[in-house]
This record gives C-alpha cells, structure tokens and sequence, in this order.
C-alpha cells in the first residue's frame, strides 16, 4: 500500500505539472494544478497517517486539511473550464469559498479531529464536534460541482467537451 499512495502523490503532482507547463498563462491550468497538488498532498497525509509512528496528530491532520480544498478545487475548476477567459466569481463559488476556507482552517484544529493513535490495524481518530460540519460541507460542494459539471459537459462542445469529458473520467475512475 506505500508503494501505491507514493505513486499516485508522484503521479498527481507529475500531471499536474504537466499541465501547467502546457500553458502556464491559462487559469485553467493553474486551478488544475492547485487541485493536482491538493490530492497529492491529501495523499501523501493519509500515507504519513497511516505509515509512520511520528506522526503527531498535527501531521494527521493533513489529509482533512487538503480534503477540505479538493471539492472547492472541482467547483472552481468546472467553472473555469467551462467560461475560459470570462471567468468571474459568482455567489456559489464565494459561498463555498467561505466556507472551504473556514473548515480548511478549523481542519487544523481539534474541532475536526481530535487526536490520532495507532493501532495494529492502522490509525485510530477521535473525532472533534465539528467534524459532521466538515463531512456536510465536503459532501454538498462535491455533489454541487458535479452537478455543475455535468450540466456543463451536457451544454458544451469541442475542447472545452474534450477537457470536461476527461476531467469525469478522472473523477469516476480513481
């Protein structure tokens, strides 16, 4: 299971410097980027977790940090996608903005996960208060974002239906 986590961190952080290179001037390739990162370091957090014994809670924690970015990253990446050039942000991306920002900085708190230990069958947590909030907020701007994607690859065509076709599988098949 190590080999795999490390690969699939190398594999996004090498995809989403690719793709950056294409066009570094393109917001497109920059969101993807940031999203390619935020998986690769969800990641490699859930490696530390669950691989290394000094992994503090703090450290642990990382996986719901970046967990936290990675649905806000789908959203914003739909959107941009799909408007090109004429990106703006509209009320759901600043909503959800708000509220990325908000559990992403609570992710480093407690109040999402309370402390981590190990056991022989891996990482135990103890989750915080808030950590029903964190799963509704992740749940609902996932779901939105494909929702949002969906409609989009539906009312598209050409690249911008090539590139949306493919971020879908990407999502679909892990």
């Amino acid at each position: 299971m190590n080999a795999i986590l490390i690969l699939i961190t190398g594999l996004n952080v090498l995809i989403g410097w690719y793709v950056l290179q294409k066009n570094p001037r393109k917001a497109p390739n920059w969101v993807f980027a940031c999203s390619a990162a935020s998986v690769a370091l969800w990641v490699l957090g859930i490696f530390f977790a669950h691989n290394e014994p000094w992994a503090h809670t703090i450290l642990a924690r990382l996986p719901f940090v970046c967990g936290s970015l990675i649905p806000f990253a789908l959203l914003v990446l739909t959107k941009v996608l799909f408007q090109g050039s004429q990106f703006w942000w509209e009320w759901d991306l600043l909503i959800f903005g708000v509220l990325c920002g908000f559990v992403t900085l609570l992710s480093f708190t407690p109040l999402i996960g309370r402390s981590v230990s190990l056991v022989p069958s891996g990482i135990q947590w103890s989750y915080g208060p808030l950590y029903p909030f964190f799963a509704v907020y992740f749940f609902t701007c996932f779901v939105y974002g494909f929702v949002i994607l969906i409609w989009q690859y539906q009312h598209s065509s050409g690249l911008v239906k090539l590139q949306l076709r493919y971020l879908i599988l990407g999502i679909v098949v892990p």
